[in-house]
C-alpha cells in the first residue's frame, strides 16, 4: 500500500512539474486534468521529464504554433504536445524555423520585406 501511495504522489508531482514549466514558458495558466495527467504518464514511459521540457521549449519557439499564423490560432497546448510519443519525438528533434539565438541582434537582413 505504501508503494502505491508513493507512486501516486510521484504521478501527481509529475503533472504539476510539467504544467508549472509549460505555464511559465508560455505565459498561460493550464490546469491539471485527469486526461493531461494520464497523457503525461504515458509519455514518461518512453521519455524523461527533461526530454519533455526540451519538447516544450521547441514547441514554444515555433511561430506558427504560438499564434503567428493566418488564423491567429494558438496550437501550443499541453494537450497538443502530449497527444502521442511521436509528438514529443518530433519536437525534441525539431529544427524550428525563425529560431534565433537569445543574444541575436536584429539586422536589416532579418526583416522580411
Amino acid at each position: 500500500d505504501e508503494v502505491k501511495i508513493s507512486i501516486s504522489k510521484v504521478k501527481r508531482n509529475n503533472i504539476h512539474v510539467f504544467l508549472q514549466y509549460f505555464n511559465e514558458k508560455s505565459g498561460k495558466n493550464y490546469q491539471v486534468t485527469d486526461e493531461r495527467s494520464g497523457a503525461l504518464e504515458r509519455r514518461l514511459k518512453k521519455y524523461s521529464m527533461e526530454q519533455v521540457k526540451l519538447a516544450i521549449d521547441a514547441l514554444l519557439k515555433s511561430p506558427h504554433h504560438i499564434g503567428k499564423n493566418n488564423s491567429g490560432t494558438w496550437y501550443a497546448t499541453p494537450d497538443f504536445l502530449l497527444r502521442n510519443d511521436e509528438m514529443i519525438d518530433r519536437w525534441i528533434n525539431a529544427e524550428v524555423p525563425n529560431k534565433l539565438p537569445v543574444n541575436h541582434k536584429p539586422m536589416i537582413a532579418d526583416t522580411i520585406l
